[in-house]
């Protein structure tokens, strides 16, 4: 049997496929309990992202260091870490875009974040993966972006909503009563000269349609 560890009041774990929660337990030491499953929640995305960024780097360094003596590696990574074929080919170009490449590894960013853009041209590459680690992008919303940079045609399908949804990532990151007061101008005047932070780089992309619908907003709230 498991050994039982305490984690609020008289709740234990029973190993990974138990929590036992005695009838006399408070509300507060219920509670309390979430706290311990936010952890292993935000330990279990560390793993796994550490396993396969980890993994990466000691493969792949292996065979430019030791060449044919790290063959080996290639049967370990596919019996014991379940890479096929195409995995390695992908995780190969994932690898080089982020240490010969200049793309920065996210901790917020899942690895299939870096195989959405790693078809792209390095700079378009770089840029997107910082705007997807800016404004927590998903990967599917990363793709999608990244459809509309490939495939012009793509754009007339961008409707009003999604402007609007661009425009409130942007203002998710802008805190413009700060920011005017501290310039001493008009919010819209403001807006385009911020010289500092994310919105610059993220105002820089974004066309004048999503600019304006920001400018409105901002004078609305002030």
């Amino acid at each position: 049997m498991s050994e039982a560890v305490a984690i609020a009041g008289g709740i234990e774990t029973r190993g990974a496929t138990s929590l036992e929660i005695p009838l006399s337990t408070t509300f507060e030491d219920w509670w309390k309990t979430s706290e311990y499953l936010l952890m292993l929640k935000n330990r279990a995305k560390v793993l796994e992202l550490a396993t396969v960024w980890h993994t990466m780097d000691w493969l792949f360094a292996g065979e430019e260091m030791y060449g044919q003596e790290a063959s080996q590696a290639t049967a370990f990574v596919e019996d014991e870490m379940g890479w096929s074929p195409n995995t390695y080919r992908d995780y190969r170009r994932i690898w080089e875009m982020t240490r010969q490449g200049g793309v920065r590894r996210h901790e917020n960013l899942g690895v299939s974040h870096y195989q959405a853009v790693q078809g792209l041209p390095p700079a378009d590459a770089k840029e997107l993966i910082e705007l997807a680690s800016d404004l927590d992008w998903t990967r599917d919303e990363l793709r999608r972006r990244v459809k509309q940079l490939t495939e012009p045609d793509a754009e007339a399908s961008v409707t009003r909503k999604d402007i609007e949804r661009a425009a409130a990532d942007v203002l998710k990151n802008l805190q413009p009563a700060q920011r005017c007061e501290s310039c001493g101008k008009a919010p819209a005047e403001a807006f385009y000269e911020l010289q500092e932070g994310p919105a610059l780089s993220l105002a820089s992309l974004l066309d004048i349609t999503i600019r304006s619908l920001i400018i409105e907003e901002i004078q609305g709230t002030l």
